[in-house]
């Protein structure tokens, strides 16, 4: 979950994203959603302090297929 997010966050963090960029940020968000789906991985999302933030960043993306996988 960790490095999940850490990726989720280096990818967000630019400021011109490459379609491979976008593809990334797309996959970490579903390997999350899925490790979200088990009651366990929703609890170890949880106890990441910044997991919260970091998703909710997503949904601030210009991008409308990274924000309809997060809202989806």
């Amino acid at each position: 979950v960790m490095y999940l997010l850490e990726v989720l966050s280096n990818v967000e963090a630019r400021n011109n994203k490459t379609e491979d960029d976008q593809l990334v940020e797309r996959e970490c968000l579903k390997c999350l959603k899925i490790i979200m789906n088990v009651q366990q991985g929703l609890d170890s999302v949880l106890a990441t302090s910044f997991s919260m933030r970091k998703l909710s960043l997503c949904v601030d993306s210009d991008n409308a297929s990274v924000k309809q996988t997060v809202l989806t």
